[in-house]
């Protein structure tokens, strides 16, 4: 449980009072640990995308019995907070901005793309117009454009490579 309070203090995700907060915190994790960051959480499909019922679970226990500043005297190894600077740094990128999405769907977007595009079984197309086709029956309120602009933040960062 340190280690997630850390992790979260770091991703400025310690909060479950709305939604958009839990559903920050999942994709920010997910995305973490697809960072190779392995935090030992196990995310399946589900209606925003990659989700993880423990990760739920353990968050309701600990936040409200922890104070985010109870984590504030352990440190990262640099490895990992250059990770976990990256995770954040995904919300100031300049493609976000033309998505005109909030911080969360923005996460919830590119949580979905990589999720499609490297771990979803089911799906066969694995291409860029595979996943996009799927995001859209899956996630209609996203739109090709924000589609694209995620993909190319996914590829930048590699958390996807462009080639089946």
């Amino acid at each position: 449980m340190v280690l997630l309070g850390v992790v979260l203090s770091h991703l400025h995700a310690y909060s479950i009072n709305t939604f958009s907060d839990r559903l920050l915190l999942q994709k920010k994790i997910y995305l973490t640990q697809e960072l190779n960051i392995d935090m030992g959480y196990n995310f399946s499909w589900y209606l925003k995308g990659p989700y993880c019922s423990a990760l739920t679970s353990t968050i309701y226990e600990m936040i409200p019995e922890f104070s985010e500043n109870e984590f504030l005297e352990y440190e990262l190894t640099p490895e990992a907070s250059v990770v976990l600077d990256k995770v954040n740094q995904l919300e100031f990128c300049a493609e976000r901005s033309r998505t005109e999405l909030e911080v969360a769907e923005w996460y919830e977007l590119l949580a979905s793309i990589e999720y499609l595009k490297n771990k979803s079984s089911w799906l066969s197309d694995k291409g860029k117009e595979g996943v996009c086709l799927k995001l859209r029956q899956e996630k209609p309120q996203f739109s090709s454009q924000q589609f694209n602009l995620a993909w190319d933040v996914l590829v930048r960062e590699g958390l996807i490579k462009e080639a089946n």
